[in-house]
């Protein structure tokens, strides 16, 4: 968890110049949830 606050504060201080960043910025947020769902399903049987 604490590398994704670190990310977060790293992307809060970035700069954006167009649209490209913004979709490379989207992406890499949706990586992290996406890792972050799977890593909380690990170890859970149902």
């Amino acid at each position: 968890m604490v590398l994704v606050v670190g990310f977060f504060q790293k992307v809060g201080h970035a700069n954006y110049e167009g649209a490209l960043d913004l979709l490379y910025l989207a992406l890499s947020i949706a990586a992290i949830s996406i890792g972050l769902y799977f890593l909380s399903k690990v170890g859970k049987a149902h």
